[in-house]
């Protein structure tokens, strides 16, 4: 079994506090104190880390730790090295910023499944600060119609709701007549139609699709400004 020593813990815990305001994986240290005893092995490379910091951060590994007959070195992961990386500095420093080259579908959906695998405590912050940075970063590409349609589809796959409404509302308000043109079911762009398909499909049996909604949006949107002009 694995058992916290005081001093230990009192070293974590002046360590957390000490780096709340760190920024980006570059500059972080998994361990100061050096007990680097740990590797987690992902799909595409390996992180060296600690058991006990492990052991506080997530019941999985406390479980894992506990037992006798389990006393390998190591964890292999179905992770990217990048993903698992960025929770862990999250966990153990509460810093989190999302890096452009990681937005997108397949990246956040890593983020929020590891956090969800090894029972993470962090993972309703974790989304509100991703859904935040999303929104911050659609905000800056408000202009490109691509990004704000692959961002209804990643806000509507992962339950972001603000990011769905805020990709809605800039559909309906600048792109709508030039969305319709593109996605439909007629047009002869194969990509093109096979965006509409998912967009047209209801998110579950009794809601809407995202095309239904796009488009409710619009005519209440219409329907306001004539009122509003009359």
């Amino acid at each position: 079994m694995y058992f916290l020593p005081v001093s230990l813990y009192s070293r974590l815990l002046q360590f957390k506090l000490q780096n709340k305001e760190l920024k980006g994986a570059s500059s972080f240290v998994f361990l100061r104190f050096g007990c680097s005893d740990y590797k987690l092995i992902c799909v595409d490379g390996e992180l060296a880390t600690s058991k006990y910091l492990l052991f506080l951060s997530s019941p999985h590994f406390r479980r894992r730790f506990h037992d006798e007959d389990n006393q390998s070195s190591e964890c292999h992961l179905e992770f990217m090295c990048a993903a698992v990386k960025q929770i862990l500095i999250f966990v153990y420093t509460e810093a989190f910023t999302l890096d452009t080259i990681h937005i997108n579908y397949p990246y956040i959906r890593q983020l929020i499944a590891f956090g969800k695998y090894f029972h993470f405590s962090y993972l309703v912050d974790l989304k509100k600060r991703i859904e935040a940075q999303l929104c911050a970063h659609l905000y800056n590409h408000i202009s490109e119609p691509k990004i704000i349609v692959d961002f209804l589809l990643l806000a509507s796959n992962l339950d972001f709701p603000q990011l769905k409404r805020h990709c809605i509302s800039g559909i309906v308000s600048q792109y709508y007549l030039a969305f319709k043109r593109k996605y439909n079911f007629n047009t002869e762009n194969f990509n093109d139609r096979e965006m509409f398909n998912v967009l047209n499909r209801g998110e579950s049996i009794f809601s809407p699709s995202l095309i239904q909604k796009i488009d409710i949006n619009y005519k209440l949107t219409k329907k306001i400004n004539i009122v509003y002009n009359y």
